[in-house]
């Protein structure tokens, strides 16, 4: 699952960022700083647009091929699966959200820039950067928890396939897709999957042999939202 670990650094290190612009684009208001934020304005929505394509060509992936694989495979993730695929469109939702409101607030430093600060009241501005920056922490949470699921239902699945599985998976789900990035031949799965390598042993010890069946990492706790950091 090092797909899931890069993203999420790459969600953190956006958060970073746009912690950064909630508080420029205010202060940009009462010094010459206009310039700058719009930068950092544009700088991110180019990161994100690029994530966006990154994110959803993972979510296509596994809504066309390892969804429906353990959907038919194990009856337990039936429901959950289809469950993750609706969570698959309400990120699109938060996306255009975020989206929209960099846009606007791109606007509002151009407009500085253009025609002075006292043309853009400072409340809109820091309201504006409140919004976004909440609708991008609430994002964050639900892909978090996204990946969270998805681990702990299917990696010791995954982990545990027999060969006869795998060679199912591969003939009639991997093959008949796109897929962002094709397995290569040392033993890697799309997006990083590790290879089932054997069929498991006869003392039930798993697809590891000797090694055991590994414990999913990530338990899902359940919350709403993570706390807005405040605006200063």
């Amino acid at each position: 699952m090092d797909t899931h670990v890069m993203f999420r650094a790459e969600l953190y290190a956006m958060l970073e960022v746009l912690y950064d612009i909630s508080r420029v684009v205010v202060w940009a208001l009462q010094a010459d700083m206009a310039e700058s934020a719009t930068e950092m304005l544009l700088s991110f929505q180019s990161t994100f647009q690029d994530w966006i394509g990154k994110i959803h060509a993972h979510a296509e992936f596994e809504d066309n091929t390892l969804f429906p694989f353990f959907q038919q495979l194990l009856p337990a993730f039936r429901m959950m699966g289809a469950d993750l695929m609706r969570e698959h469109q309400l990120m699109d939702a938060h996306e255009q959200d975020i989206t929209e409101g960099i846009a606007s607030l791109t606007h509002h430093m151009q407009v500085v820039v253009s025609s002075g600060v006292s043309v853009v009241p400072a409340d809109i501005v820091k309201r504006e950067a409140k919004r976004v920056l909440g609708a991008y922490t609430d994002y964050q949470v639900l892909i978090l928890e996204h990946f969270a699921q998805e681990e702990q239902m299917l990696l010791v699945a995954w982990l545990n396939l027999s060969s006869t599985e795998y060679q199912h998976y591969q003939t009639h789900y991997l093959m008949q897709h796109a897929v962002p990035h094709p397995p290569a031949s040392d033993a890697k799965m799309p997006h990083g999957v590790p290879h089932p390598p054997t069929e498991p042993s006869s003392e039930g010890k798993g697809a590891w042999g000797s090694r055991g069946i590994v414990e999913s990492p990530c338990p899902v706790q359940r919350r709403k939202s993570l706390p807005h950091p405040k605006l200063h």
